[in-house]
């Protein structure tokens, strides 16, 4: 049986993050912290300053970076700095409607957003 959930796992990658966690919450993809879960607030800020919610350091990070927040049902992203680099499934963006696995790459960090 674990086989077979491994193989599944190389197959779907996805569904190895989906366990970790409920609610709201981005899972680390990258090598660096892969795994790590954020489990999200309705407002929360990602960046390298330590009145961060989630603390990133390194050269791409500002220190105020990204904003999430929860209106209703919706999950949004905002760059907070506008030299901030934020990409949503490969796209660049300033502001995104977050959708449940979507792939989110702040600085050289990339997460899967999840919202249950």
């Amino acid at each position: 049986m674990n086989n077979l959930l491994n193989d599944y796992h190389r197959r779907d990658p996805v569904s190895r993050y989906r366990a970790r966690g409920s609610g709201a919450r981005l899972v680390a993809i990258t090598a660096v912290i892969r795994g790590r879960v954020i489990a999200l607030r309705q407002e929360f800020v990602v960046g390298s300053s330590p009145r961060s919610d989630y603390i990133i350091t390194g050269a791409s990070m500002a220190p105020k970076h990204v904003s999430l927040s929860q209106n209703g049902e919706l999950w949004s992203i905002a760059t907070v700095d506008p030299r901030a680099r934020l990409w949503v499934n490969g796209e660049p963006v300033r502001v995104a409607v977050l959708g449940d696995e979507d792939r989110v790459t702040i600085g050289k960090h990339t997460f899967l957003f999840f919202e249950t």
